[in-house]
């Protein structure tokens, strides 16, 4: 063998190495404690939730519960903490405050690294199948946060159904509650950076743009609309992210052999490339 490929032998193990020592490696220690800490022995025996790093628990109130409120229970459908997952593993380690009432999954998951979930009073957070909460999100709830299936959630977006604090108005002698649920439509796009506030909902099929702030019920929206600005107004309709990673890739091919800036279908495409 010559010197040369033994150079470029050595250096790829080296990658690897590199790589792997990078990453959140999985945590068996904090797998088996979230499994049997919080579901059901019949559940926590499937290990449905696995664990990567070391996720911090900030605080715990004794009672709260995780309920998995899916038909089937398999090994490793909640992932949290995992490196490498959409679209980084840059972001820290996962922290928990549970001091509310409960999470609700309705199917798989993923929380990815560096995701803040914090949990108080009388909180309620459910989130549906399939959905995404990338890197360095901030999730804090004092009354109820709906993600509905097929949410994603790109990285340093903030979703808080409370304001914290109780605002005096002097003018009317008056005191507005400060919490508020929120709903993101099945289906719906939050880009990086976006910010979601008390008693916000927004339809199915939604994308709010990159740093747009949401705070208002946009429920009389059509599906398929864009939602943009600061406070994010609706923009553009008709307005789908294309979900399915197979049709994903024959764009990228398509344009990768093409030079156009756009790609027409002949015809409507099928609608389940809007779901993953």
């Amino acid at each position: 063998m010559s010197t040369k490929i033994q150079s470029i032998c050595v250096m790829k193990i080296f990658d690897r190495f590199i790589l792997l020592i990078s990453k959140h490696w999985f945590n068996p220690f904090f797998t088996l404690w979230f499994n049997f800490r919080f579901l059901p022995f019949k559940q926590a025996i499937h290990l449905p939730i696995l664990v990567w790093g070391i996720p911090r628990i900030v605080n715990l109130n004794p009672n709260f519960k995780i309920i998995l409120d899916c038909e089937t229970i398999k090994r490793g459908m909640i992932k949290i903490n995992r490196s490498g997952e959409y679209p980084s593993h840059t972001g820290g380690h996962t922290e928990f405050i549970l001091c509310g009432k409960k999470i609700i999954f309705k199917g798989s998951a993923i929380i990815g690294c560096g995701t803040r979930i914090l949990s108080y009073l009388k909180s309620i957070i459910q989130i549906g199948k399939n959905v995404i909460i990338t890197q360095q999100d901030t999730i804090i709830s004092c009354e109820k946060i709906v993600l509905e299936d097929f949410v994603r959630i790109g990285s340093k977006v903030q979703i808080m159904d409370t304001s914290m604090h109780f605002v005096y108005h002097s003018d009317e002698q008056k005191v507005n509650n400060l919490s508020m649920p929120i709903i993101i439509g099945h289906n719906s796009w939050l880009a990086n950076g976006v910010s979601v506030f008390k008693g916000t909902i927004i339809p199915p099929y939604s994308t709010v743009a990159g740093g747009s702030m949401i705070n208002r019920d946009y429920s009389q929206e059509v599906e398929g609309t864009c939602f943009i600005g600061n406070p994010a107004k609706p923009k553009i309709r008709n307005f789908y992210r294309i979900q399915k990673s197979s049709e994903e890739m024959r764009l990228y091919e398509y344009f990768s052999q093409h030079d156009s800036d756009t790609f027409y279908y002949e015809e409507q495409p099928s609608s389940d490339i809007f779901d993953s």
